[in-house]
């Protein structure tokens, strides 16, 4: 006996509905090349300090950051347009020890970013501050052109700072002047540096200004006799 027509299609459109079924889960799970399912990392990236008060200071090394975005729904024009900038926000905190967690700015979406490490540890001390005179200490073997005590200096004292056990290490603020370059009419910007009671550099301290002026005034002109 023949079969209904209606009944002998059943068969045919539970394949093709299975068939359609499959290529939907097959679509599904590859990755769309516009939306690739993989992430851009970036290593070694410095980890600035942000509003920490200028009374106080980082005296430990802060280690880098790397940072991981994950690019799901991002097209590589966009993720070009990232250039993450990790950073520790210092506001509100006193001298001490203690783990700061870091953040990340400039990315479209912090969701996505992942940092590593998550904290840091961060060593705050308050700023010593020392005033110190400037010592020029003459690298040219002629000095009979004119009289090193005519140098004229601007500033002539200056300020060390840092953390308290480093300024204490200063004994002495300098700068090397070579006279055989120097000329009433040609004023030189010298930069300073500080040492201790050996000689050598205390490399962990700034000194404000970092530079000064040195100038050698025009010779005296004698008044002729009336």
């Amino acid at each position: 006996m023949r079969e209904p027509a209606g009944l002998s299609r059943l068969p045919r459109l539970a394949v093709a509905l299975g068939m359609s079924l499959l290529f939907w889960l097959y679509v599904s799970s590859i990755s769309d090349p516009t939306e690739p399912q993989t992430s851009t990392i970036h290593p070694n990236l410095p980890i600035a300090v942000r509003n920490i008060d200028q009374d106080l200071l980082i005296v430990n090394k802060l280690p880098s950051a790397n940072v991981q975005i994950a690019n799901t729904g991002r097209n590589e024009e966009e993720r070009d347009q990232d250039t993450p900038v990790p950073y520790v926000d210092l506001g509100n905190l006193m001298p001490g020890n203690r783990m700061v967690q870091v953040q990340v700015d400039n990315v479209n979406d912090p969701n996505a970013v992942a940092i590593q490490p998550a904290q840091i540890p961060v060593w705050i001390e308050e700023v010593h501050r020392t005033s110190f005179p400037v010592t020029t200490r003459y690298i040219a073997a002629d000095t009979n052109a004119f009289d090193p005590a005519d140098l004229r200096l601007s500033p002539d004292r200056v300020i060390v700072r840092g953390a308290r056990r480093n300024v204490s290490r200063v004994a002495e603020v300098r700068m090397n002047v070579d006279l055989a370059s120097l000329s009433p009419d040609a004023p030189q910007t010298q930069t300073l540096f500080a040492t201790d009671r050996a000689g050598r550099s205390v490399n962990d301290v700034a000194i404000d200004p970092p530079k000064v002026l040195v100038r050698l005034p025009p010779p005296a002109t004698s008044t002729p006799t009336p």
